[in-house]
């Protein structure tokens, strides 16, 4: 059998579509499997139809246009995904597409061959996955061991404002916080960074000095708003980020804790002591002047600590005397057992 036969006969026997191709774009071969896939009974049928010297069978029009750059440009077109069309039923399908030139001797191309492989299973899981992505409220973006960005959601582009031609182009992250830095995300000293130790890890990033690491931590951005950014390691070497805006619940924190400071200075500048204690017997406030006279520190109350805890505190520290009897008789019984006693029970003056 003759080079050319075993080349035919492998030609033929390839489980994923192989063709040919003259320089002006006509089809000149197909063979079984490619033929099937697209939908024909036989190659004749195939390379005689008006597509096959036209367009193509692409969805997009201007998608073999853009292949054929590419072709032209580097003699090789590698992972080439494109949606195509199938004859006769008319439903589409994906495939991944690789092709080189072929020259003589001499090095004058003489015509192109490549390979097409049905993806359309991988590429309707991606789309799923990426409009699962995208409706997930949060931003999510998946880091290689390398340090790139290989997939992402729309709500990364909102929430960090960013083009996503950047991200399509797979860039390392460091490229991503260097972006982010010359347009002054972080501040002049990366001062909207909420923490310190990040800080010092991003201008290392930036640097190239140093990796991510797992956690998470605040930052303001340029608009105003606070973002929680999550980084949690992957079994292969990478990570996966998440941005959550956070602005809302962080400003009802910051705007309670204000609420509190205020209701604290108030309480503190009473001349009477004062504490609040919930349901179970929890001592939720405590006045400097409700510390001052029960001998109670700041520390203690702090704790939080229960009726009961105080109560037994006092007894074993002698506020109530021998006895109890510094207390009221009617207040003793409460005294004596008060970690057994509900507050409750207890008498409401004393």
């Amino acid at each position: 059998m003759s080079h050319h036969e075993n080349f035919s006969t492998l030609f033929e026997l390839l489980p994923i579509g192989a063709y040919r191709t003259s320089l002006d774009g006509r089809q000149m071969r197909a063979n079984a499997a490619m033929v099937a896939m697209f939908g024909f009974a036989t190659e004749t049928a195939m390379l005689s139809h008006l597509k096959a010297g036209e367009g193509g069978w692409y969805v997009d029009p201007g998608r073999r246009a853009h292949f054929r750059e590419q072709l032209e440009a580097h003699g090789l077109v590698r992972n080439f995904v494109s949606e195509m069309q199938r004859q006769g039923t008319g439903e589409t399908f994906w495939i991944n597409e690789n092709a080189h030139v072929v020259r003589d001797a001499q090095g004058t191309i003489l015509y192109h061959e490549g390979t097409v492989e049905d993806v359309t299973e991988r590429k309707e899981a991606e789309i799923s996955l990426q409009m699962t992505l995208d409706n997930a409220g949060r931003g999510i973006a998946r880091i290689s061991a390398q340090g790139a960005v290989v997939l992402y959601n729309q709500r990364v582009l909102e929430l960090l404002d960013l083009p996503e031609s950047l991200l399509a182009a797979r860039p390392l992250l460091r490229d991503i916080l260097t972006y982010q830095e010359q347009r002054g995300d972080f501040g002049a000293n990366f001062e909207m960074l909420a923490v310190d130790p990040q800080r010092v890890l991003y201008r290392g990033m930036v640097q190239g000095k140093a990796m991510l690491q797992t956690g998470a931590y605040l930052r303001r951005t340029l608009q105003g708003r606070v973002l929680e950014i999550a980084t949690h390691p992957m079994p292969d070497g990478g990570w996966v980020r998440t941005f959550s805006d956070v602005t809302d619940y962080f400003n009802a924190q910051a705007e309670l804790a204000e609420k509190s400071r205020i209701l604290q200075v108030t309480m503190d500048s009473m001349d009477q002591g004062i504490a609040t204690i919930d349901s179970s017997g929890r001592t939720l406030t405590s006045n400097r002047r409700h510390q001052e006279l029960l001998g109670f520190s700041a520390e203690l109350m702090a704790t939080q600590p229960t009726m009961e805890q105080l109560v037994r505190f006092q007894i074993e520290r002698g506020d109530f005397g021998e006895d109890c009897s510094y207390v009221d008789a009617v207040a003793r019984g409460y005294v004596t057992h008060g970690d057994i006693i509900a507050t409750i029970f207890g008498p409401e003056t004393y």
